[in-house]
């Protein structure tokens, strides 16, 4: 005969009767306690069932409205300064300018970055 761990006896104990059923499988051991084996066929999608929403505060979104005006400003002084066609930089301004605005607004690691370069320049100062 087979044998199954008693967790009631914590002892290796003798089945004595198998009762089979859909998704179950009960043993009856030798000291009078049950095992059960339960079979799961169900499966669980863990990314649609588990949702994270995150909101950002006033400040945090000025923080960010403020760090795009920056690189923005930034960015088209560097393309002012160069030295081609005025067709090609407002080209070049166009799709960099998208960049950014996707950057800053969409893309959720990148504002972790900002409010993360934030927290890391306000513990600065103060230490200061």
């Amino acid at each position: 005969m087979t044998t199954k761990f008693c967790t009631g006896c914590n002892k290796e104990k003798e089945i004595i009767k198998t009762v089979k059923e859909k998704n179950t499988t009960t043993h009856f051991l030798s000291c009078g306690h049950k095992f059960v084996e339960v079979v799961l066929q169900d499966s669980v999608n863990v990314k649609s069932s588990i949702q994270m929403r995150m909101k950002r505060g006033e400040k945090s979104w000025n923080y960010i409205y403020y760090t795009f005006s920056v690189l923005l400003a930034v960015f088209s002084f560097i393309i002012g300064i160069g030295n081609i066609w005025w067709v090609y930089k407002v080209f070049i301004f166009i799709i960099g300018a998208f960049f950014l605005y996707w950057l800053c607004f969409c893309s959720a690691w990148f504002q972790n970055k900002i409010i993360g370069f934030k927290i890391k320049l306000e513990n600065t100062w103060r230490k200061l």
